[in-house]
């Protein structure tokens, strides 16, 4: 659990049968409120600047879906709050229909991984990562938002050698949001499978920031492009300061991920060790082999590593 949902009187948890918030009385923790139950809740979110409550719905065949609790923080009957008294349905972000996959089919929103704030000059400001790889971006607390093409665009994303991907799912998804609360116009992704990518400019321009991390499954295990970030997370009172997990260890960056070190134990418990084997027919090699050893910062308990089925606690928040 999350310091910041340790140490709140109430918890918003996302669960694969709905969203329950708990509130703590007599040494333990009852269920004041439950919505959509039934339905997987990928995500829970709060915007302490407006109070809002955002829940990620992962719907299946029915698709992705996006609700808002309006100024949750004030309301007084959160617990006698019916589902349809508490949530807004919003409309999701969407995929133009220009943008296209590398095997030119047309992209569509597969997953909402990650959901953020924008800076404390932008109250309306959210961010929301995707898969397969799209960042959006709304103005007005949700209501409508806007594809990042600068990124989309971004000629990596479709590189010869090591273009973005999935792992573990079938595209590329971005799944950590870093705002720099010292300038609103820079942002720190996490996406996987590609790596760190940085904007100063307020999304016009993106660059990747993978320096020192190492990537043991390509032959060049040193790609400017191509890593696998678990998760990316930066410290709030000293934003220079970031930190990740990916396949290879737990690597620190100081410079604002310029660079990077690892700091982790080399293969120790948080590695997870890629073998390279030969699959049937000669001259093709193929991943497999994956082998979990220990425990990730974020849970990941796939097989093949890479993305998990859950980031770590997006489904759990303090409120």
């Amino acid at each position: 659990m999350s310091a910041s949902a340790s140490h709140s009187k109430r918890i918003a948890l996302g669960t694969r049968k709905g969203i329950l918030i708990l509130e703590p009385g007599n040494g333990d923790w009852s269920v004041g409120h439950e919505s959509f139950r039934g339905s997987h809740v990928s995500m829970v979110h709060l915007d302490r600047r407006s109070g809002n409550l955002f829940a990620c719905l992962d719907d299946g065949h029915f698709g992705n879906k996006l609700f808002r609790w309006s100024d949750f923080l004030a309301a007084g009957n959160w617990r006698e709050a019916t589902q349809a008294e508490a949530w807004h349905e919003l409309t999701a972000p969407q995929y133009p229909a220009t943008a296209k996959l590398k095997n030119g089919n047309d992209a569509v929103l597969r997953y909402q991984w990650a959901f953020a704030n924008g800076a404390a000059n932008q109250p309306g400001r959210l961010y929301v990562g995707t898969e397969p790889g799209g960042l959006f971006y709304s103005d007005n607390h949700g209501d409508e938002w806007h594809f990042v093409e600068s990124l989309w665009n971004h000629p990596s994303r479709l590189d010869d050698k090591t273009p973005w991907m999935g792992s573990g799912r079938d595209e590329a998804g971005i799944h950590s949001i870093c705002v720099d609360p010292r300038d609103a116009n820079r942002l720190i992704l996490g996406i996987s499978v590609a790596g760190v990518f940085v904007t100063d400019d307020g999304m016009k321009t993106w660059r990747p920031c993978n320096s020192g991390l190492r990537a043991d499954f390509y032959p060049d295990p040193y790609p400017e492009v191509g890593h696998d970030p678990h998760l990316v997370v930066q410290c709030r009172s000293q934003p220079d300061g970031l930190w990740q997990q990916n396949h290879c260890g737990i690597f620190r960056s100081v410079d604002g991920a310029k660079s990077w070190r690892l700091v982790s134990q080399d293969g120790g418990p948080a590695h997870f060790r890629i073998r390279r084997r030969r699959r049937s027919g000669p001259g093709r090699r193929g991943m497999g082999g994956a082998r979990r050893i220990g425990s990730s910062p974020r849970g990941v308990s796939s097989a093949a590593g890479g993305l998990p089925h859950r980031r770590r606690w997006p489904n759990v928040v303090g409120i």
